[in-house]
């Protein structure tokens, strides 16, 4: 059976500013926002993430690229900098040390070779998207791919944690871990199709092609 490839994005964070007033003051005005969200966007989820200091998560509804492209609403982008949200801290380091996730179905994938095949291509890649700013600077939570190359990152802390991986296999999806975020749609359009991208390659081709358009960035 043909196996549409589903992309959606998941755990998009951002926290509130710490502007020097009580805690109690931030949560209930980050409990506003998350409501208003809600009610305005009914595509999206905003989930309470514990590991922030002030903040939530947004949550998109599976799609395929050609919908999250031509009928998605991203006005909740906006929205978010609109309420004075952010996704980097003053000294720029990513909230919650957790960049952006992007999830593609797992089912996609004839089997878990390619999915091997797609990891080794995005270690391969992964520092010339860096430098491009579409991933983020590894951490403890967006380790490389394999856990061989730990030192070629310079990434401190476990490097048994494979839920901190970049490429991160769940049962039913396969999560990108790494990419920036930003308030920007096209920014967030482009992570899309590079997960995307990775996706397609590693099950419709047998031999590196480096002449795919995602790897301009070399």
């Amino acid at each position: 059976m043909l196996q549409i490839l589903w992309v959606w994005l998941l755990e998009f964070e951002c926290e509130l500013p710490n502007d020097g007033s009580e805690y109690e003051v931030r949560y209930e005005r980050l409990q506003q926002i998350a409501e208003r969200l809600q009610r305005a966007f009914p595509d999206i989820l905003v989930k309470e993430d514990g590991s922030l200091a002030c903040g939530f998560e947004v949550i998109t509804k599976p799609m395929t690229l050609l919908q999250y492209e031509s009928v998605f609403d991203w006005r909740w982008l906006s929205a978010l900098r609109h309420y004075g949200m952010t996704t980097t801290r003053e000294d720029g380091v990513v909230v919650g040390e957790n960049a952006m996730h992007v999830h593609v179905n797992r089912q996609y994938f004839d089997n878990d070779t390619q999915i091997d095949k797609m990891e080794d291509r995005v270690l391969r890649w992964y520092k010339s998207w860096q430098r491009a700013g579409y991933f983020v600077e590894p951490t403890v939570y967006c380790q490389a791919v394999k856990k061989e190359w730990h030192e070629w990152f310079g990434v401190g802390g476990a490097v048994n944690r494979d839920r901190y991986r970049t490429i991160n296999v769940k049962p039913r999806t396969v999560e990108f871990r790494s990419f920036m975020p930003s308030f920007d749609k096209e920014h967030v359009l482009d992570c899309l199709q590079i997960a995307h991208q990775f996706a397609y390659v590693a099950k419709t081709t047998n031999k590196e092609k480096k002449n795919v358009w995602f790897f301009r960035y070399q």
